[in-house]
């Protein structure tokens, strides 16, 4: 199936080209890619030839400078950027590319040790489309990456690290109308530190943010896949804009940065993601699944933080793994107005381990691996209803599995899952957890878990359908059809054996339509492929 992902996967020596693979397939190579010859290239150190910007830039008659390259590139143009350290210089085309065959690429050659470092903009891209970057790295630029007003921008194998801290709020930024842009296999690291004075004390900066909270910015339809995220102030990722896609990341922000709290050893940290809104009907319908969301750490500012933060409708939480965060794993919360209100959120078939051990604050309700809150008990709170909480296993958590703050837990759909019930036997949970090592913990499931085959369906159909694509289900909230950026799901009707593939999710006529056609009876229960006589619970399904 490695054609089918959609991730480009880059040999540094090459082009980006032809169909996406996925991340077990690193090493191939798609036939017809560049062999690292074919092209411009930028040799500061002279390594291949005397540089100088009046040369043809060829391999033996290189330009010095990457400004160069940002003025020379047209559609179809790849530069292949020499080892060495660029300083105060920022990759900045001045063409667009015009399709995915005719891309500009900025790429280290031959795996070589490329760092850009010291500039205002590491990366900026400014209304431009088709560009792809690949293999660089970027060191204490005032600003990493930012995408403003371009689409089907492409960065991949990147290293973003800026130990000297921030200088603006957001180290990296896809925001004004930026879409369509896939982000993968990159490092991003290190922006925030604590501002303000005693006793007034504030976390600032974050690591990327895609969208903007206060303005209608339709940064939409991006594509966050396989990066590290680590060391935001306050919060690593924050996502205000509707249908993206933030898949198989791992986050951790636990204390790091100098602050006042010296009873914590001085050093704070924070939340990892959080989707908020400052406009109606703003930030819906993202999907964040396969990640792994650990370590929230004590801001300057507030006694505890959660690991995911949301407070807007109609999003996808699933397949995520969510442990060790000081406060609460998850929080849903809603809050005055029309427009923070975590209603018709969907999560389900995550593992939330040992969150809610917090190191300075006592307050039980965020001793828990989720936490739904109305933040005060008012009229002018909205209320938080119609949240789907499903085949989730909540093991270890401080006090609770899941906490309701003011919130009526029966106007919410929750089932089905293993909360605190006992060991669900986890394949390794026992060695030493480790910020810097997402192997310390294998949560796949043995064979004599209790909470294998223990799921339930996630929805109903309708009615029966006979040889049709389309399926009415009660709730397709459930389901994405990767929109426009992922592969989308597959689902499996009871009494099927096989899976299908969705084409398209209509969530207001709360109809799927599928690939191939099916017959079904009225309330068959349907879900994402599952083995056995029903689904298990937590991330994995267990494989005999």
């Amino acid at each position: 199936d490695c054609a089918d992902r959609n991730v480009d996967i880059h040999p540094p020596q090459t082009e980006v080209c032809g169909n996406a693979l996925d991340d077990n397939c690193d090493d191939a190579v798609d036939e017809g890619c560049l062999d690292g010859t074919d092209g411009y290239f930028v040799d500061k150190q002279s390594l291949g030839g005397q540089c100088a910007d009046t040369h043809p830039g060829s391999l033996t008659d290189p330009w010095c400078t990457i400004a160069k390259a940002n003025a020379t590139l047209a559609a179809g143009d790849t530069v292949y950027i020499r080892a060495g350290t660029y300083s105060d210089e920022t990759i900045q085309p001045q063409a667009s590319g015009l399709s995915e065959s005719e891309r500009i690429t900025y790429s280290n050659h031959n795996d070589e040790e490329v760092i850009l470092t010291g500039s205002v903009y590491c990366v900026r891209v400014q209304l431009k489309s088709f560009i792809t970057i690949l293999g660089l790295e970027f060191r204490d630029c005032e600003r990493n990456l930012y995408l403003q007003d371009s689409d089907h921008i492409n960065v991949g194998y990147c290293e973003f690290d800026t130990p000297m801290g921030p200088t603006t709020w957001a180290g990296s930024r896809v925001y004004e109308g930026s879409r369509y842009n896939r982000i993968y296999n990159n490092t991003f690291s290190r922006y925030g530190s604590q501002s303000g004075s005693a006793p007034d004390y504030q976390d600032h900066g974050c690591v990327l943010d895609i969208g903007n909270d206060n303005l209608a910015d339709d940064s939409d339809h991006n594509l966050i896949i396989n990066n590290t995220f680590f060391h935001g102030g306050h919060h690593i990722l924050g996502v205000y804009a509707n249908h993206n896609v933030v898949r198989g990341n791992t986050f951790h922000n636990e204390e790091w940065y100098p602050c006042h709290r010296s009873d914590i050893g001085g050093l704070c940290g924070n939340r990892n993601v959080i989707l908020n809104t400052s406009l109606p009907n703003r930030n819906i319908r993202n999907v964040i699944e396969e990640n792994v969301i650990a370590y929230s750490g004590v801001p300057p500012d507030q006694v505890a933080s959660a690991g995911l933060g949301i407070r807007t409708r109609y999003n996808i939480v699933r397949r995520k793994i969510v442990y060790h965060n000081d406060g609460a794993g998850v929080s849903l919360s809603t809050n005055s107005g029309n427009h923070n209100n975590a209603s018709d959120n969907h999560v389900y078939h995550n593992v939330f381990y040992r969150n809610g051990y917090l190191l300075l604050d006592d307050w039980d309700p965020r001793k828990t691996g989720m936490m739904l809150a109305r933040w005060e008990n008012t009229a002018s709170y909205n209320d938080m209803t119609g949240v789907a909480i499903k085949n989730n296993i909540f093991n270890g958590n401080q006090l609770h599995a899941i906490y309701y703050y003011y919130v009526d837990q029966q106007e919410q759909s929750v089932s089905d899952n293993w909360e605190e019930a006992g060991d669900p036997y986890f394949v390794s949970v026992s060695r030493q957890a480790d910020p810097f090592d997402f192997d310390t913990y294998d949560f796949h499931l043995q064979a004599p878990s209790p909470c294998v085959d223990n799921g339930g369906f996630l929805t109903r159909t309708v009615e029966a359908g006979q040889d049709s694509t389309a399926v009415v289900v009660e709730n397709a909230g459930y389901f994405t059809d990767g929109n426009g950026v992922a592969e989308p799901d597959m689902i499996q009707i009871e009494g099927h054996t096989e899976a299908v593939t969705i084409t398209a999710v209509d969530h207001d006529a709360n109809t799927i339509t599928v690939d191939a056609p099916l017959s079904w009876t009225a309330t068959a229960g349907v879900s994402l492929p599952y083995l056995g006589n029903a689904p298990d619970q937590g991330v994995y399904e267990h494989e005999p």
